[in-house]
């Protein structure tokens, strides 16, 4: 009874890991951390070695107890009780006996089941601690981290988006939101009225163009080569049925073709201007924004997006030109911030426009004394996007004609413009004095302290990829050993 025990039980044991290993590999939820990889290994191969050598010792003392009284009590001669019992010595007897039966063939078949029995608990012996291994593997774990509404510094591919509060020394990703700022633009027809009168602003070398209705006439400011810069037409000033809502004119002397090689309208000038005069036509451009709700990737390391990751995305790279149309408006919240001060999405027009009262020391023309044309911060920002540089500002000499902009280049640069605008705006708080006793504060706000923009704070999903160790069993199949190593890691990717 013990011996069928005992034979019967490693056909159970050897069931079960098939079994596992089948389910698929059920062990594997037996994970232990990286640094304990040497020490669970340790004593998986000590506890198996253990159990295989104290079990298999067990089972074949008495399978030769059992079969020592078997050839005992059996009728058959005294030299195959001699071989047999002999051959229970161990697996060299045994294999000795059975080369002895070459000469003198007394008892082969009962050698030979001694003999392969005995082989069989010794591969059973060996092999057992093998079944068991501990092997590294990458596992996902998720944890809840803290964010910021934007970013350290403007974003990736026109965009804004969560930060992570604190980079995470290991590997993984977080699935964050983020707010694109795709723009449109379309040329604007229009013609250039000659002023008679010189002491009109053409004469200083202003610029009068006529657009029309709606728009009526604009004086532009002298231009260079290599420069574009914004309208100053703010919706504040205009009448109330004229209103240039979520939209910004910008105009340049530069040729602007779309990628068919397409130009716009450009507006001829009756008395060129720039350096030279070599500037004889103008582009002027109207463009608005539409807000993308959008998500992508952070990686925890870095705490910088993953910009392949961005869906859906608004960077461009093909455009075609058609004459701008204006955009209806719409009830959606493009409430961006609101704390304290709601900035407002819809603002972002107003910004680069009135912005040009903030003026750099960058001219647009070689002469100064003309009037007001220095260039304004954003305006700069926009010429250093696509590669426009005013060299002529410092000689009043143009050699070489500027560079063909492309329609969808301006479109990213204006879009990289605005994600800028409101980065500064959420990071870049005002001084206490400024917040106090601005004019806003004390005639517009009716309070005596006015708070500027704040980010807001949200939490978002981690997927870390950490280094873990876990059991992992070997089956035997058919009686050959196999190792699922070469199979464990399609297992593991339809697992995870």
């Amino acid at each position: 009874m013990f011996s069928i025990a005992f034979h019967v039980f490693p056909i159970f044991l050897h069931l079960l890991l098939l079994g596992l290993w089948a389910a698929p590999h059920l062990e594997h939820r037996v994970v232990f951390p990286m640094d304990r990889q040497g020490f669970i290994s340790l004593w998986v191969t000590v506890i198996a070695t253990s159990f295989g050598t104290i079990y298999f010792a067990m089972t074949l003392y008495v399978t030769q107890k059992l079969a020592t009284y078997y050839e005992l009590c059996k009728e058959q001669t005294l030299t195959s009780v001699h071989d047999h019992l002999l051959s229970w010595s161990g697996t060299g007897s045994a294999f000795l006996n059975l080369c002895k039966q070459l000469r003198l063939p007394a008892s082969v078949l009962g050698t030979s089941t001694v003999f392969l029995y005995l082989c069989t608990i010794s591969v059973l012996h060996v092999t057992t601690p093998a079944l068991f291994s501990v092997e590294s593997f990458n596992l996902s774990v998720q944890s809840t981290a803290l964010t910021q509404g934007f970013l350290d510094w403007q974003g990736s591919d026109n965009n804004l988006y969560e930060v992570l509060s604190s980079v995470n020394p290991e590997d993984g990703q977080a699935e964050v939101s983020a707010i694109g700022f795709n723009i449109t633009c379309g040329y604007l027809r229009g013609t250039n009225v000659e002023m008679k009168d010189k002491y009109t602003p053409e004469w200083a070398g202003w610029r009068n163009i006529s657009f029309g209705p709606p728009l009526g006439a604009y004086n532009m400011i002298p231009l260079g080569p290599n420069i574009i810069t914004a309208g100053d037409l703010n919706p504040s000033i205009m009448p109330a049925d004229l209103t240039l809502w979520n939209s910004v004119i910008l105009y340049t002397g530069n040729t602007v073709i779309d990628s068919y090689g397409n130009t716009g309208f450009p507006i001829s000038l009756v008395n060129p201007t720039g350096p030279n005069s070599t500037i004889t036509d103008i582009q002027f451009l109207q463009c608005s924004k539409h807000s993308v709700d959008q998500h992508g990737q952070v990686d925890s390391k870095t705490g910088k997006i993953i910009s392949s990751s961005l869906q859906p995305s608004i960077l461009k790279n093909h455009s075609k030109w058609s004459e701008y149309v204006e955009q209806p408006r719409s009830d959606r919240n493009e409430s961006l911030m609101d704390s304290g001060l709601r900035l407002n999405l819809l603002q972002w027009a107003g910004l680069i426009a009135a912005s040009q009262s903030d003026f750099s020391s960058v001219p647009s023309t070689y002469d100064v004394g003309q009037g007001t044309t220095s260039l304004s911060w954003p305006e700069i920002y926009l010429m250093e996007f696509l590669g426009l540089d005013p060299t002529s500002v410092t000689t009043n000499i143009s050699l070489t004609p500027g560079p063909i902009l492309h329609l969808h280049e301006i479109e990213n640069a204006l879009s990289a413009l605005v994600s800028s605008l409101f980065w500064i705006a959420g990071h870049i708080r005002p001084l206490p004095l400024e917040m106090k006793y601005s004019s806003d504060a004390l005639y517009y706000s009716g309070s005596s302290v006015i708070e500027p923009p704040g980010l807001s704070a949200s939490s978002v999903n981690l997927v870390q990829i950490v280094s873990a160790a876990r059991l992992n069993v070997i089956s035997v199949n058919d009686g050959d050993l196999y190792d699922d190593k070469f199979t464990s890691h399609a297992v593991q990717d339809k697992n995870q």
